[in-house]
């Protein structure tokens, strides 16, 4: 899929109370499908997954991925569950090892009318300093090991991961078996989740 797919899903009505599938066919190998088969795995579902070019073969290849939220003006449910993603991760990662660093990140405002902005954020969004917090020039300075020449906004969860390596951890799993080819037309009546988002299942 292109850079911008994602995986939808959309809720219609009164929630089905029907069981879940015992097996689905995640077609994607990269950072999306994998986390699919193991949000599945996990819930006891057996997982297929597809991905012919190995696993994080494609934009998911990175191995220095940054994790850090995307900052609004005001709270939105982008920003809730880019927050969410990194309080989650930490966790994730202490079970599944991967080369990672949650070293923190420091934004510095590009002009004076930036910095007004990045200082009132965390008081604007209501979010606490473990999540987001203004640091002078001295304690931005110390935090980066370098001499920065304003503040800036610390980010302390945030970091980097090595994708593929995650990618790997996450389907090390008893109940995700891998296919190194794609997904035959004939093989889709299963339930099938397609990592650019083009099917759902209605429970998931």
């Amino acid at each position: 899929g292109r850079k911008r797919d994602m995986i939808v899903a959309q809720k219609e009505g009164i929630a089905s109370h029907a069981a879940p599938p015992s097996m689905v066919r995640v077609a994607g190998g990269g950072i999306a499908g994998c986390a699919a088969a193991y949000s599945l795995a996990r819930r006891g579902i057996n997982v297929e997954l597809y991905e012919p070019s190995g696993i994080a073969a494609g934009a998911s290849g990175n191995v220095a991925g940054a994790l850090y939220p995307i900052l609004h003006k005001q709270m939105s449910p982008a920003m809730h569950g880019h927050l969410d993603a990194l309080r989650y991760l930490g966790p994730l990662l202490a079970t599944h090892p991967a080369p990672h660093a949650l070293c923190g990140m420091i934004k510095l405002p590009v002009d004076a009318e930036n910095e007004t902005l990045l200082r009132g954020l965390p008081e604007r969004l209501g979010l606490p300093p473990e999540s987001l917090c203004w640091l002078e020039p001295d304690a931005a300075s110390e935090i980066a090991g370098i001499r920065l020449q304003s503040g800036g906004l610390h980010l302390p969860r945030s970091g980097w991961v090595d994708v593929p390596a995650l990618c790997r951890a996450l389907i090390d799993h008893p109940q995700i078996t891998l296919h190194p080819r794609a997904l035959a037309p004939d093989e889709a009546p299963i339930p099938t989740l397609l990592a650019n988002g083009t099917a759902a299942t209605e429970w998931l």
